[in-house]
């Protein structure tokens, strides 16, 4: 209930208004303090209310790179992973670009889809289509829609826009001007002939210019290297290794403004969901029971002891012998010390090195090695 009644706080920091008239030292400090009380307004919420914040970004420089690239775009993209997207999707980024103006039209588009099972694919479509939100399925991945050989078509999910997009598909965005031009994974959204018309009017010299926004490693660096068929950005396993935005020209009529990696403000139930989310940076953690017990409680102990070729321990003596049923997981430090006796992974004490064996299960959790997804709020999906 509080989080309800603080959501109006709850808010990407703005730009302050500037004009001609302004100067670059006036903007500045405007920016500086407008930054400033965001800043003491979150502290209040995680003060005051007691509530869990996921850990935003605190260096004022990289929001401005957020707001020259929400100022230069005619479309905003907002890259999420699609096992959980609800995590990373922001309305707030959505309802700031309509700020700037009007015209500006959104895309939430869902990372790693190719992790997905076609029916959860097919209640998130929708879920997204019952909010009325324009999405589209991607895996940068796989690049031009094919996983293992197989085409996700149409024709295997019962409707026209669950499949994935191909790098094709992306790259045709700048041709759009009706919607019976778009690609049949797009042909939903409801993009009218006039709006196209007064984004491509927009747009710097009829270019459309297409801004890449979203948390750290959610996949907008592998999306532009799958679109250029060449590494253009970086990627790391480390959130947060692009600090400056960049334009680059897709097609003579497409330009993508990728915006830095950004933890935009949001409530989280803990920091060991935050953790197991990728939000937090995996190489720095020192305590790892606690993101492993989440990982597994969600992905539960079959799943772990075939993906690991591992043989978890049987309940001992003095525990309840219905906790190791096969449907039920194991705790953390039965899962650390059977991975890491089983890779040979001993500390400096003799001990099972519980650290190393900790990052390595949430590195394969965040990259999907180990397979977990969330279902729309109120749907029903057989597993």
């Amino acid at each position: 209930l509080k989080e309800i009644v603080a959501a109006c706080r709850l808010r990407v920091p703005r730009r302050p208004s500037w004009d001609e008239a302004t100067t670059s030292e006036q903007l500045q400090e405007q920016e500086r303090a407008h930054f400033y009380q965001w800043r003491r307004e979150l502290a209040s919420l995680e003060q005051d209310e007691r509530l869990v914040l996921t850990p935003c970004e605190k260096n004022l420089e990289v929001w401005r790179q957020l707001w020259r690239v929400l100022e230069r775009s005619d479309v905003v993209v907002q890259v999420v992973d699609a096992r959980d997207p609800l995590t990373y999707y922001s309305e707030d980024l959505e309802r700031y670009a309509l700020e700037l103006h009007p015209t500006k039209r959104s895309l939430l588009l869902l990372n790693k889809a190719d992790l997905l099972p076609a029916a959860l694919r097919t209640a998130w479509a929708d879920h997204f289509d019952g909010l009325h939100l324009d999405y589209a399925f991607w895996s940068a991945k796989a690049g031009v829609g094919r996983v293992g050989g197989q085409k996700w078509g149409s024709e295997q999910l019962g409707k026209p826009w669950p499949r994935l997009l191909s790098v094709q598909d992306l790259k045709s965005v700048d041709t759009y001007t009706q919607p019976a031009h778009l690609p049949l994974p797009m042909r939903h959204l409801p993009l009218r002939q006039s709006e196209c018309a007064v984004i491509l009017q927009a747009s710097r010299g009829e270019r459309l210019v297409v801004g890449l926004t979203g948390y750290p490693n959610v996949g907008k660096s592998s999306t532009i290297n799958a679109l250029f068929g060449s590494k253009k950005t970086a990627v790391a396993p480390t959130p947060g290794k692009t600090k400056h935005f960049q334009t680059l020209n897709v097609t003579a009529n497409l330009c993508l403004c990728d915006c830095p990696g950004l933890v935009l403000p949001q409530y989280a139930h803990s920091k060991a969901e935050m953790v197991a989310a990728g939000v937090i940076p995996i190489d720095r953690l020192t305590d790892v029971r606690a993101p492993v017990e989440a990982v597994a409680q969600r992905v539960g102990r079959r799943q772990l002891e075939s993906v690991y070729g591992l043989r978890l321990p049987p309940p001992g003596h003095q525990e309840d012998p219905h906790r190791h049923v096969p449907l039920v997981p194991p705790t953390a430090i039965e899962l650390l010390r059977a991975f890491a006796y089983a890779r040979g992974w001993v500390a400096a004490s003799g001990l099972p090195d519980e650290t190393r064996a900790g990052r390595r299960i949430l590195k394969d959790y965040v990259d999907g090695k180990i397979l977990y997804f969330k279902a729309p709020p109120g749907a029903l999906v057989d597993e």
